[in-house]
């Protein structure tokens, strides 16, 4: 169970953070810019002008790494995925998703749209310099600046390598090939391992035999996609076992004790859980924790369980799932909450993030649903505290 604190700014809907150090790197793109960009261009014109084109390059080059992720967010809002919130990095940004794709379709739409964002603000821009192309040199310098930095966006962020647009393009073609998110997800790892050794490559030879000014470019950008593809590495390799999305409750047939120990996880958990109401462990109801945590705020303690008893309803779809019922976890189902109860044959087991199992189990790549049930082998007795 993760919650992201919910700070940041609100622009077209969505959350937006900023890493702290971004207004340092602004400042100092600006000044590079108006040091070794812009001089080339505006022959004639005070040096003061480079820094104020500097200036609102830098920023405008934020504005366009912020557009590309918005890209990605409207498209993940199209696919009916939510959106956590996009966080703008020091050389970059992310469109962060409550949660996974389930289609290979999914991804790649999603993968595909920040670029076509740049795509669509740099022809825009474009467009406007031709019909507009009498307006101040400096202004079409500038755009100018801005058009060919879009375009950089979308080819370098195409290139195949993880995690990279490109790189996500590959893992969902390769998913709806092979059918296999996993399998899909490793064979993506050692094509970008691949290809960056043939950049590194590209760039010894360039050293010994040509010796052009990209010899070192070409190492240099081969050791930064080692470094995004390491941090991607972890999410290439995930593959949970079904214990590991589970969270156990310790007096399930308790639901203070219930509520207790789920705020005592995180107290924001209990507003996104569907929680059990059990009988011989069978689900016979289920009562929203936004509910009960609403009441907490008005009412003692003591009074709680009549007050859980009147909240409780019958179990229904997207509230619930059971491992042994494919309709409690298909992929049109939208879940009533993050959190809900998991079951096999009607017999709870825990509860779980329904998104994320839900994806697991649609790839048929974890916990056999059609096992019979057993309580003492449902969950390995390794795993058991």
């Amino acid at each position: 169970m993760k919650q992201s604190a919910k700070k940041g700014l609100r622009i077209a809907g969505f959350r937006v953070t900023v890493d702290p150090m971004l207004p340092v790197v602004i400042i100092l793109i600006g000044w590079l810019l108006s040091d070794r960009y812009f001089p080339n261009y505006t022959y004639g014109y005070i040096p003061q002008v480079n820094y104020i084109l500097g200036g609102i390059a830098s920023i405008m080059l934020t504005f366009s790494i912020l557009f590309h992720e918005l890209g990605h967010a409207l498209a993940a809002v199209r696919a009916r995925l939510s959106i956590d919130r996009i966080h703008l990095l020091l050389f970059g940004g992310m469109a962060e998703l409550k949660h996974r794709p389930q289609t290979g379709f999914q991804e790649l739409g999603i993968a595909l749209s920040g670029p076509l964002a740049s795509l669509i603000l740099g022809g825009t821009i474009w467009l406007a310099m031709v019909v507009f192309s009498g307006a101040d040199q400096l202004v079409l310098v500038l755009l100018q600046f801005v058009v060919h930095i879009n375009f950089l966006l979308a080819l370098f962020n195409m290139i195949p390598i993880f995690p990279l647009d490109g790189g996500r393009a590959t893992r969902a073609i390769l998913w709806q090939l092979i059918g296999r998110y996993h399998s899909a997800s490793l064979s993506t790892l050692y094509l970008s391992y691949f290809l960056i050794s043939i950049i590194f490559l590209m760039g010894v030879l360039d050293l010994f035999f040509v010796n052009s000014p990209y010899a070192l470019l070409l190492m240099l950008l081969a050791g930064y996609l080692t470094y995004t593809v390491n941090n991607g590495r972890k999410e290439l390799i995930h593959r949970p076992e079904f214990v590991d999305l589970l969270y156990r409750l310790e007096n399930q047939n308790d639901m203070i004790a219930t509520v207790h120990q789920i705020r005592g996880s995180d107290s924001r958990y209990l507003l996104r859980t569907t929680m059990p109401v059990l009988h011989d462990n069978k689900l016979v109801g289920v009562v929203s924790g936004n509910s009960v945590h609403n009441e907490m705020a008005v009412i003692p303690e003591i009074g709680l369980r009549d007050v859980i008893e009147k909240l409780t309803v019958m179990p229904a779809l997207g509230n619930y799932i059971d491992l042994s019922d494919p309709m409690t976890y298909n992929r049109d189902l939208r879940f009533h909450t993050d959190f809900v109860p998991v079951l096999q044959k009607g017999y709870f087991l825990g509860l779980a993030d329904a998104n994320e199992l839900r994806f697991w189990l649609n790839e048929k790549e974890m916990y056999d649903p059609d096992k019979p049930y057993d309580p003492t082998d449902v969950i390995p007795e390794t795993y058991c505290e």
